[in-house]
C-alpha cells in the first residue's frame, strides 16, 4: 500500500508537470530517466519543505532550546554550590557533637571572654553607681531647707 501511494505521489508529479507546461514527459523521456526525474523531483520538492520547516519552525525552537540548555546549566551550577553549602554545614554541625572535649573547650573559652568583658566590668560600674548614688544621698540629706 505505501508502494502505491509513493508511486501515486510520483505519477500526479508527472501530471502536474504534463499540465502545467503543456508538454508530455512520457513521450521525451525513457522510463529509467523518467524514473531518475521523479526522484530528482521529489527530492527537491523534500528539499524544499525540510528548509521551510527549518526556517519557520525548527530555528525558533532550536534557539529556545538552547537558552534552556544555559539556563539549566546555570540551574545546575547553583544546585551544586548549594549542595556544597549544606554539606559543609552539615559536617560542621556533626564536627561540633562528635568532639565534646574541643566544645567544652570552646565554650569555657567563650564563657570566660563574655565574664571578662562584659560582667567583669558590669559589677565594677554597679560598684561606682552605689557609691555616687550613695554620696548623691548623703549631699541631699545634708542639704537644709529654710
Amino acid at each position: 500500500m505505501v508502494e502505491t501511494h509513493k508511486n501515486s505521489s510520483k505519477r500526479t508529479v508527472i501530471d502536474v508537470l504534463n499540465k502545467e507546461f503543456d508538454f508530455s514527459v512520457d513521450d521525451i523521456v525513457t522510463e529509467s530517466a523518467r524514473q531518475s526525474l521523479e526522484q530528482e523531483i521529489i527530492s527537491r520538492i523534500n528539499q524544499i519543505v525540510r528548509e521551510k520547516v527549518d526556517t519557520q519552525t525548527l530555528a525558533p525552537l532550536r534557539a529556545t532550546f538552547g537558552d534552556l540548555k544555559s539556563s539549566n546549566e546555570e540551574l545546575c551550577s547553583i544546585r551544586d554550590s548549594y549542595v556544597k553549602l549544606a554539606g559543609d554545614y552539615a559536617e560542621g554541625i556533626s564536627a561540633f557533637f562528635s568532639d565534646s572535649s574541643k566544645n567544652l573547650d570552646s565554650l569555657e573559652a567563650v564563657s570566660a571572654d563574655i565574664r571578662d568583658e562584659v560582667i567583669d566590668p558590669s559589677f565594677s560600674m554597679f560598684e561606682k553607681r552605689k557609691v555616687q548614688l550613695l554620696k548623691l544621698r548623703s549631699e541631699l540629706e545634708s542639704i537644709e531647707l529654710t
